[in-house]
């Protein structure tokens, strides 16, 4: 079986909580949780499909199928515990999938009220005939240079890696 990425608009890199108990994936037992280490093969994976040239938004997961027993069961596996935040013009379902299908996205592993609370990110053109164009996250700037604008709210803690070409 092989994939066609050119038909593929998504990839969900976290299909379960961000934190687990060692157990859960398969590890000895430890008495804390850890990172979730399949978020990390997850993100990693989808920039490959990036760097291959296939334009596929990451969001995330962690929904409930409907299986689970107990209401602290729904808790401990994470469901609804991370958030793919949208931007869209308005909040109509067309417009919340044409945001992600523009790749106007980020994932929150840990929730829709974890740090960060807001990300945005523009480029503007510096060069030739793209000087003063710009481009929103998930957007296409057709420029040699450019200048990168990112606001991040309550960023405090967390580290922001900008990578160019699959190099951080």
């Amino acid at each position: 079986n092989v994939i066609d990425w050119h038909l593929v608009d998504t990839i969900e890199i976290l299909t379960a909580s961000a934190l687990v108990n060692s157990s859960e994936v398969g590890l000895p037992a430890s008495p804390t949780e850890i990172e979730n280490p399949f978020l990390a093969t997850a993100i990693d994976y989808w920039e490959e499909r990036l760097n291959a040239g296939y334009k596929i938004t990451a969001v995330s997961g962690s929904d409930s199928k409907g299986g689970e027993s107990t209401p602290s069961d729904i808790a401990r596996k994470g469901y609804g515990n991370s958030a793919t935040l949208v931007y869209a013009q308005n909040l109509s379902r067309t417009a919340i999938k044409a945001g992600i299908q523009a790749g106007r996205v980020y994932v929150k592993p840990r929730g829709r009220a974890s740090l960060p609370s807001t990300v945005d990110l523009t480029a503007t053109g510096v060069d030739g005939a793209s000087i003063g164009q710009t481009a929103m996250m998930g957007g296409i700037l057709h420029s040699n240079s450019a200048i990168l604008h990112i606001n991040i709210q309550n960023g405090m803690g967390q580290t922001l890696n900008i990578v160019k070409n699959g190099t951080i």
